[in-house]
């Protein structure tokens, strides 16, 4: 599950260049449109499974 992540955010995100500071290549492009994140990741779970920081509350990196 934690390979998918970049794949299921980028099928969430498609115009995302860069994931945790590394380039978005073809072929996560390819296994992206193959992703359903629907089914696994909608907008209850990102909020459910992110951390905010009081001082940059818009920033979900842990």
């Amino acid at each position: 599950m934690l390979e998918s992540y970049r794949a299921r955010t980028l099928a969430l995100l498609p115009t995302l260049v860069a994931i945790d500071g590394t380039n978005v290549t073809p072929d996560e492009r390819e296994q992206a449109e193959q992703c359903q994140p629907d089914q696994s990741c909608s907008l209850d779970n990102l909020i459910l499974h992110s951390r905010t920081y009081p001082h940059r509350p818009r920033d979900l990196r842990s």
